[in-house]
């Protein structure tokens, strides 16, 4: 799929909802990130996002700025700004706010944690033939959970990865790493990127499901557009199936496209590809219960769960009678999953493979922006990880899978000097 296509979809839905009593600014705020991302860098794309600011926040294009500096955070690994500014779309005064807290009818009883992982495992060697797992777009963590069971889901005979950020790109498999504004858009991230090379070594077929036509909008049935694209999406995987019977796919989707029930008039890709092929698929969701910049802003059961288990690894949660509990207020999914707070440790536990690569601090600076790109693939791949150096009181750790690496230093946004060394993880 075009990936600049289905952006310019999805921005028309979005835009023509609102009214035009506001100057709406010339160019789009992922218009302007995508150029300059293009042309300059990631860190560039953040610094001109951020001093658009003015020009956004007051337009039409208010929600989709907010959205587009979260997501380019999330590319550089910068966890906590991602979170504030997706946060800051929902226009809450903190200050007029309390942190929810569940009533006791509310609270679960004889619930127990069980691994995340291990369930879509176990799921799977039961039989089942779809799977589909969501994220939110501007967490990078929540591409984690569906790399770690890549392994064990193809030797269960899965063959196909079907990805909604996925574009056109005729020679990925012959590359096998994706490149930066070439193989999709949130493919830029590294975790998704990453996601995409070990599919590829294992020898998924990997399928961009998404839907790119065009839609007009209609204000007397606003989600129509919508409903547009998610029948898209669902005619597309079943393609799959038309072609290959026996087929069995991972699905990772975006937000509640992978809901088993429609949302007032809003249909779901999920519900929809269930009624055309006759496939339950097992769903998976990852974003009903993710954290949020500030406790004011998650769901409560979420702190809740939290506290009460200390997990180390994402989890479901099992009644006593080992079925699945989901929350009251989020129906439609088979699953829902909580991260822990330590993501780094998640990841950890998660992808066991993936090695702690520390920087000292005496080398650092504030804003030095670190890359980490595979020596056997070319300047424009994806990077492996990235980071901003936000503190310099303390060393920079990342995480890295075993290879060789070319590891590159900018100084700044702002100043644009560099220097390169190797790295190797054995």
């Amino acid at each position: 799929m075009n990936n600049k296509i289905i952006f310019s979809f999805l921005l028309l839905i979005f835009v023509k909802q609102f009214s035009y009593s506001q100057q709406m600014p010339a160019i789009s705020p992922n218009e302007l990130a995508y150029h300059t991302l293009k042309a300059k860098g990631y860190l560039a794309a953040i610094d001109t996002l951020l001093k658009t600011d003015s020009l956004y926040i007051k337009s039409p294009y208010k929600s989709v700025y907010f959205q587009m500096v979260s997501t380019y955070y999330s590319f550089v690994g910068n966890r906590s700004k991602a979170d504030e500014f997706y946060d800051r779309m929902f226009d809450i005064n903190i200050k007029d706010k309390v942190v929810k807290k569940l009533d006791s009818v509310d609270i679960p009883v004889n619930v127990s944690p069980f691994s995340a992982k291990d369930f879509i495992i176990q799921k799977a060697k039961e039989g089942e033939k779809v799977i589909m797992i969501n994220e939110a777009h501007y967490k990078s963590h929540h591409r984690i959970l569906t790399n770690s069971v890549l392994k064990e889901l193809y030797e269960q005979g899965f063959r196909y990865l079907a990805l909604e950020a996925l574009a056109d790109d005729s020679l990925l498999v012959q590359r096998k790493y994706p490149l930066v504004m070439k193989s999709g858009f949130y493919t830029n991230e590294p975790m998704y990127g990453n996601m995409i090379r070990e599919a590829l070594k294992l020898g998924y077929t990997l399928i961009g499901y998404d839907y790119d036509g065009v839609c007009d909008f209609n204000s007397a049935s606003p989600n129509y557009c919508k409903n547009v694209r998610e029948i898209g999406q669902a005619k597309n995987l079943q393609q799959i199936i038309l072609q290959d019977k026996n087929a069995k796919i991972l699905v990772h989707a975006g937000y509640g496209h992978i809901r088993e029930t429609p949302e007032g008039d809003w249909l779901k890709m999920a519900d929809i590809f269930k009624i055309l092929t006759g496939i339950n698929p097992l769903t998976i969701d990852q974003t009903s219960l993710s954290e949020k910049s500030n406790l004011l802003f998650e769901n409560p059961y979420t702190d809740y769960f939290i506290q009460k288990f200390q997990f180390k690894e994402p989890i479901i949660l099992l009644n006593q009678d080992k079925t699945v509990w989901t929350s009251p207020k989020r129906k439609g999914y088979d699953a829902q999953v909580v991260f822990p707070r330590d993501i780094n440790g998640a990841l950890q536990v998660l992808l066991p493979s993936y090695q702690k690569f520390m920087i000292p601090k005496k080398h650092l600076k504030k804003g030095n922006f670190i890359q980490f790109f595979a020596t056997s693939e070319t300047a424009e791949a994806v990077p492996i990880n990235q980071i901003v150096v936000e503190d310099t009181q303390k060393d920079v750790m990342v995480f890295l899978p075993k290879g060789e690496f070319n590891v590159k230093v900018t100084e700044s946004a702002k100043i644009s000097t560099t220097y390169s060394f190797t790295a190797k993880i054995e």
